[in-house]
């Protein structure tokens, strides 16, 4: 750059700041990266909150539920496990839910839901 001339400020008011502008590049980036900014955030978190959304279609419900054929005790299942039995106090079509905590000793019997 010649030692005499100035170098823009990039600030000023209509003709003149329109020629400060388009004369600094970094002037433009900030106006644009400003302008942008709200934007891409939203639709960063449009982006990641549909990626959540759509995986989350390809995750079964109860992945680790499993239906048993006998009543289940308190050795037969592994602490936080859940599992199917059919003990005919449900409704028609549906089966219990039966768990076992992780910190107690003891097997719950949870809701009765769809097969």
């Amino acid at each position: 750059m010649h030692p005499r001339r100035k170098r823009p400020d990039c600030y000023g008011d209509g003709l003149i700041r329109l020629r400060r502008f388009l004369a600094c590049p970094l002037s433009l980036y900030i106006n644009i990266h400003e302008y942008m900014e709200g934007t891409m955030k939203r639709m960063i978190i449009i982006f990641f909150a549909w990626a959540v959304l759509f995986l989350a279609d390809f995750v079964p419900a109860e992945a680790a539920t499993k239906v048993v054929t006998q009543k289940p005790t308190v050795s037969s299942l592994a602490p936080g496990e859940n599992v199917l039995y059919d003990d005919k106090r449900c409704p028609a079509g549906m089966i219990a839910r039966y768990s076992k905590p992780k910190n107690r000793n003891e097997i719950r019997r949870g809701q009765c839901v769809h097969q």
